[in-house]
């Protein structure tokens, strides 16, 4: 990426724009919402997605290229992080829109189906124990939370675990009511 200059906001109309993956699995998921609108600029946009997420976000309609240490690709004309996006294109918080951007693939959706039941609650107590802040960020154990959602006596759904890649756990969020999680990820 060193030699490639870095998007500032140049028209993007027939340019191919890099979107090279940053920071965690949660703030990829937030941001790839704007892939999409970098390619309604006229931009052929190549998202580069680490493997656990690569499913999900190929859902988008952007090439979508998983990340590897051996990742080859047409040499694009810009590159960008993706958290840096909204600033180069002028959004502010109340012009984002909060419509829903992905969904999970068919073939999980069908792999997962009725693993929820119905009006289910999905709660996530902690992110990746091996994150450099996991201890700022996680509850110290489920306790607390559990003993709050147990009140709602809704069936509950332990989101904290990996259910597979980003594809699977999307698939069994599309059916919940509700998800509490300290994780952006999730």
């Amino acid at each position: 990426l060193a030699e490639l200059p870095a998007w500032s906001g140049e028209p993007l109309a027939g340019r191919r724009l890099l979107i090279w993956p940053e920071q965690g699995f949660g703030d990829q998921i937030q941001f790839a919402r704007y892939a999409p609108v970098l390619k309604a600029m006229g931009a052929e946009v190549i998202l580069v997605a680490p493997p656990a997420l690569s499913s999900l976000l190929s859902q988008l309609p952007v090439t979508v290229l998983t990340q590897t240490p051996s990742i080859t690709l047409a040499r694009p004309d810009f590159w960008i992080s993706p958290a840096s996006i909204p600033r180069r294109l002028g959004l502010a918080p109340e012009t984002i829109d909060s419509g829903a951007y992905l969904q999970a693939p068919q073939e999980a959706r069908d792999s997962w189906a009725g693993h929820a039941s119905p009006r289910s609650i999905g709660y996530a107590w902690r992110g990746k124990a091996h994150h450099n802040n996991d201890t700022r960020r996680s509850m110290q154990s489920p306790n607390l939370l559990l003993s709050m959602l147990e009140k709602t006596g809704a069936p509950l759904f332990d989101l904290t675990e990996p259910l597979g890649d980003f594809s699977d756990m999307a698939a069994v969020i599309e059916q919940l009511d509700l998800v509490i999680t300290v994780d952006t990820a999730v």
